[in-house]
């Protein structure tokens, strides 16, 4: 007897503020929650441009190095062959 009355209590007090709870949450079978219609309208640019397929021009790019002379060349020749062929963080032996 003392469990139900407790189970009767617990009952009214929680579950029903639940339930009441439930069913504002819950709407009805066939309305449709009402939606604010914007009286805004899209820019006419930004319509076009989302409405239609992006597609950038492929350019075509030539990796060569003719751009460097003949003088160029053989100061870069010059310079490797006249490094010195020590290590330069190798302490030299004494």
């Amino acid at each position: 007897e003392t469990v139900r009355k407790i189970a009767n209590d617990v009952n009214e007090k929680i579950f029903l503020k639940i339930r009441e709870l439930l069913k504002l949450m819950n709407t009805p079978e066939g309305e449709i929650p009402s939606v604010e219609k914007t009286t805004e309208e899209t820019h006419p640019i930004l319509t076009q441009k989302l409405s239609t397929s992006v597609q950038i021009p492929t350019v075509k790019t030539e990796h060569t190095l003719q751009n460097l002379s003949s003088n160029d060349k053989e100061n870069l020749t010059t310079t490797t062959s006249n490094k010195p062929k020590i290590d330069p963080y190798r302490e030299v032996p004494e």
